[in-house]
């Protein structure tokens, strides 16, 4: 008579939930990240109160000496209008950008007929 139990081992250790947590993840940062093309100068944005920035909406860059970039680029402002489209820009201008470099380009949208332009302020620090 054998009164000796059988030895368990341990089952083998697999790597398989760790590899599901790692896709879980890195879908989630895909999700939430967000796609832009970067600036090529730095836009400090005044503050102020109203909604986020809308999905899919042109996105028009001013800096604090003037100057117009466009997805990205430095562009000029006959290029701006020679291509809008008629849904919402917005316009984010550097918070020591001049009023008069700012006001020609929201009326020149307007009369082009686009539909929103938005002017994008930074929220209140308060």
């Amino acid at each position: 008579m054998n009164l000796r139990r059988a030895s368990v081992g341990l089952p083998p250790e697999t790597i398989t939930p760790l590899i599901d947590v790692v896709f879980f993840l890195l879908v989630f940062f895909l999700l939430v990240g967000r796609m832009q093309a970067s600036a090529p100068f730095d836009v400090v944005l005044p503050e102020g109160q109203g909604q986020g920035p809308a999905v899919g909406a042109l996105v028009l860059m001013v800096g604090a000496d003037g100057s117009l970039a466009r997805d990205g680029a430095n562009v000029t402002r006959a290029e701006i209008l020679g291509d809008v489209p008629k849904a919402r820009v917005e316009i984010r201008a550097h918070a020591d950008a001049r009023l008069g470099d700012v006001l020609p380009l929201i009326a020149s949208l307007e009369a082009l007929g686009t539909a929103s332009v938005a002017l994008v302020v930074s929220g209140s620090a308060q």
